[in-house]
């Protein structure tokens, strides 16, 4: 059995194209008699709508170019996806959640006092973080106090920014970091966030797996599916929703685990400047019972 796969024609993006090849080594370890091909797919030409990649891969699915391609997850459930199934083209597969921490990169001769060094405002000094994550540009000062972070298109950027103490630090995704292989460079320090400090978006580190509608395709492809990430992404749905729900609150985020029967759930709301965060677990058994327990502690302390 072929399967045709999309690879996007474009090598700053690492993260998918990793996921990719990670994808179809799976399959290939779960059937042996799978060969695939790959396809170099083009944003511009296969757009109608927008440039984005997922438009391009789900047009190329329905016209019967590719079989499969690999999108992220969280820019899925961002989208209006009706035009997308009524096209024809499934979601037969969610990967395991990545690596969802935020790290801060320093560099060695750097303490954490030092970072005050930055730009003065208001007679207080900044220390000056660069970020190539518009949605860590807006949480920062959530995460750390007295910071100016600045948006930086890329993060090799980023990086060469630090390198020559233009900043004072880098705050990115872990899992970007990694692939792009800074995660262990000498001279410089790694302080990893916690999610229950900094909650990413849901779908946040998950890729999702688009296929089109054969009954053989969408077999082989289901079988790589990580039923975890699938019950997670649910519940963060349904305790997003659920907070969403009261008219003052401006944004909710929410991040669950599953440790063998243990579920955990992290989740936070931000409401003008003002943010609040909150943690329960118990028996993945009492899923709905945690969910409610952590929505209405959160709303009975704003």
């Amino acid at each position: 059995m072929q399967i045709r796969v999309g690879i996007k024609e474009d090598d700053k993006d690492v993260i998918c194209r990793a996921q990719t090849e990670l994808i179809m080594s799976q399959l290939k370890r779960k059937n042996t008699d799978i060969t695939f091909k790959k396809y170099s797919i083009k944003q511009e030409e296969r757009c109608n709508q927008s440039n984005s990649w997922l438009d391009a891969v789900s047009c190329a699915i329905a016209d019967g170019v590719i079989d499969m391609g690999i999108t992220d997850m969280k820019r899925l459930m961002e989208s209006d996806t009706a035009y997308i199934w009524n096209k024809g083209v499934n979601l037969s597969a969610i990967t395991k959640r990545r690596d969802a921490r935020i790290v801060l990169i320093t560099r060695k001769h750097r303490t954490k006092k030092s970072m005050i060094t930055g730009k003065q405002k208001n007679n207080k000094k900044k220390a000056v973080l660069y970020t190539s994550s518009e949605d860590l540009k807006r949480h920062c000062s959530d995460i750390y106090a007295d910071t100016e972070c600045v948006y930086v298109s890329d993060l090799k950027e980023c990086m060469e920014g630090l390198s020559h103490d233009f900043c004072d630090g880098v705050i990115a995704h872990a899992d970007i970091v990694r692939l792009h292989r800074y995660n262990h460079m000498r001279g410089y320090v790694y302080d990893y966030i916690p999610s229950d400090i900094y909650i990413p978006k849901t779908g946040e580190a998950v890729s999702a797996v688009l296929t089109s509608s054969s009954l053989d395709i969408v077999n082989a492809v289901s079988c790589i599916s990580d039923n975890n990430s699938l019950k997670c992404i649910d519940i963060e749905s349904s305790v997003i929703h659920d907070l969403m729900m009261y008219g003052y609150i401006q944004e909710a985020r929410a991040i669950a685990s599953i440790e063998k029967d243990r579920l955990t759930i992290n989740a936070c709301i931000y409401s003008h400047d003002k943010s609040l965060r909150m943690s329960r677990s118990g028996k993945l058994s009492d899923s709905e019972e945690i969910m409610k327990k952590l929505v209405s502690g959160i709303t009975g302390k704003i």
